[in-house]
């Protein structure tokens, strides 16, 4: 991810492709170019938990020690993106207990028309009322385009499971709000 290969080649995301189809045993080679086609994805997942970006880059460095300490853990290689997924929540939750402080609530400035609208625009404002694991499955859902099923992979739950807490996410967000989605 934020490191460079033994050769000193970044790999390509061809390389990665290969190494997620394969489902085969992974060589360290295919790992690391896995590892690096998904450093993107890893740091908006960071982000969106941890909503700083010094934190965010910080849990992309320990993703990638992560899931390359643990490689030999992963058998199916067409469960990368899920695997690395989980990891990341993982050290996201980790390090989001580590630095909890509690906010002062101050009033908020905020009296125009607009900047009322603007502020019912952005998902983030919307996703404050839920818990971590409410505003993963939501931001799965709408903003990665996961299908249900591969959220409940991901999460390793019933698919019945991950429904119920989606509609009750949404229903939350609806009440705190006085939205309609």
């Amino acid at each position: 991810m934020c490191c460079v290969s033994n050769k000193g080649v970044i790999a390509k995301k061809e390389d990665a492709d290969v190494f997620r189809k394969s489902g085969a045993a992974l060589s360290d080679a295919a790992f690391e170019a896995a590892l690096f086609a998904e450093e993107d994805y890893v740091y908006r997942i960071s982000f969106i938990y941890l909503k700083e970006e010094a934190a965010a880059l910080e849990n992309v460095q320990e993703v990638a020690y992560r899931a390359w300490r643990g490689r030999k853990s992963l058998r199916d290689a067409s469960y990368f993106k899920t695997w690395l997924t989980r990891i990341t929540m993982n050290c996201a939750f980790q390090q989001h207990r580590a630095s909890f402080q509690p906010l002062a609530i101050e009033p908020s400035q905020t009296t125009s028309f607009e900047e009322r609208l603007v502020d019912r625009l952005y998902l983030d404002d919307l996703l404050d009322v839920l818990e971590p694991t409410e505003r993963s499955i939501v931001y799965f859902r709408y903003e990665e385009d996961l299908s249900l099923q591969e959220i409940a992979q991901t999460f390793n739950v019933p698919l019945s499971t991950i429904k119920s807490t989606l509609y009750r996410a949404l229903e939350k967000v609806r009440r705190q709000k006085g939205m309609s989605l």
